[in-house]
């Protein structure tokens, strides 16, 4: 699946669902990213910016923002695409399960 990359300011910064994203989620939230309960909006805006900054980490890439300046930056469009991603992350993996059940 291709990266999604997030656009502040002139800058592209990667994003990409990994481990070390789930557990900055974990560190920040409390909370296993797989066990949302009702946080909605809050939550999926707090796992972007863990993506985000878990790539940029990953690349050695500066991420200036914490999660209150991040949030400011983001607008619908941003968001819509986010959700989109994730959908579609999700779909892949249920197909990649579905294929596994097959052989």
């Amino acid at each position: 699946m291709k990266d999604f990359e997030i656009k502040i300011k002139g800058v592209k910064y990667p994003c990409r669902i990994t481990l070390r994203a789930m557990l900055k989620f974990k560190q920040l939230t409390g909370r296993d990213w797989g066990n949302l309960d009702g946080n909605g909006v809050t939550d999926m805006i707090t796992f972007l910016w863990c993506c985000v900054w878990a790539a940029c980490a990953t690349e050695e890439k500066e991420f200036p923002y914490d999660l209150d300046e991040f949030t400011g930056h983001l607008d619908s469009s941003v968001f819509a695409k986010w959700m989109a991603y994730l959908s579609d992350s999700n779909k892949r993996e249920n197909n990649a399960d579905e294929d596994k059940k097959k052989v």
